[in-house]
């Protein structure tokens, strides 16, 4: 009998380490990675202010661009942390200076049917846009919140008076191409907040002011600027994800430089036209 346990104790073993080995993502192909700037910080929400709010819901789901010269895919996925760091081996694990990378398209390409079929995919959009011309989305909430309390003094009785704001959370991000010679660049500016308290808490008891909560925010930014190389995904990372043990990574897939192409093809002709006179006036 102890001879049965101890080789359903090695069977049960040997179960759980297949599927642990099963479940553990090969490393993603990283060609090379880039620095990032990360800011993140737990702070009081921010109240709009009047102009933002007059802006009406159109400032709350918005997309922008100008132009057709880059043909952008950005794609953002909420990953468990263990899967991360399987996922990219070398990346630091925390610190102000985190690291991008380009990853082959293919290789994650191949990743993004199961991170549908798992629901990771937080948010996709196109973006278009010109070489020095900001491409923008934004995915925002509103919501109501006591600001503060306006309190009046005097003969009469303590008066208190909430007043009500509104605060916005959400995805934001901005990219921006670059042309420096035949090189194409990407400037991008993706900021995150998230509400970490549910609602604010103030009440007035006694003839006396009590006490207000107000919601807090876990406020993230990424910044940094890459190079685009053909064949590859940029992906940024990482942030704080909305769920327990989980982070972001946004990827940036260039699809279309047409701008870039159009001007190396008009150097190409113009470098064949200057060549066939020089022939022809010989």
């Amino acid at each position: 009998m102890p001879r049965l346990l101890s080789l359903g104790g090695t069977l049960a073993a040997c179960l759980l380490t297949a599927c642990s080995t099963t479940a553990r993502p090969a490393p993603l192909a990283v060609q090379d990675t880039f620095v990032v700037d990360y800011q993140g910080r737990v702070q009081p929400v921010e109240r709009l202010s009047d102009d933002a709010l007059m802006a009406g819901d159109d400032a709350m789901a918005q997309l922008s661009g100008t132009g057709s010269a880059v043909q952008m895919q950005a794609l953002l996925v909420e990953l468990p942390t263990d899967e991360v760091r399987a996922l990219l081996p070398t990346w630091p694990r925390k610190g102000p200076r985190l690291q991008g990378a380009h990853i082959e398209r293919e290789d994650l390409l191949g990743r993004l049917d199961d991170w549908r079929r798992r629901n990771l995919v937080a948010a996709e959009s196109a973006l278009v846009g010109d070489f020095g011309v900001e491409a923008t989305f934004r995915s925002l909430s509103r919501r109501a919140y006591i600001s503060h309390l306006d309190i009046e003094c005097g003969a009469d009785p303590l008066m208190v008076d909430p007043q009500i704001g509104v605060y916005e959370y959400g995805l934001e991000l901005g990219i921006t191409p670059r042309r420096d010679g035949d090189e194409t660049a990407l400037a991008f500016d993706w900021r995150s907040r998230d509400r970490i308290t549910p609602s604010n808490v103030g009440h007035y008891e006694g003839g006396r002011i009590g006490s207000i909560e107000l919601p807090m925010m876990l406020d993230q930014r990424v910044r940094g600027q890459a190079e685009v190389v053909p064949g590859a995904v940029l992906m940024l990372g990482a942030m704080v994800g909305s769920r327990p043990n989980t982070v972001c990574l946004l990827c940036v897939d260039v699809r279309d430089a047409r701008g870039l192409e159009d001007a190396r093809d008009r150097g190409v002709a113009l470098a064949a036209g200057a060549q066939q006179a020089a022939i022809d006036a010989r």
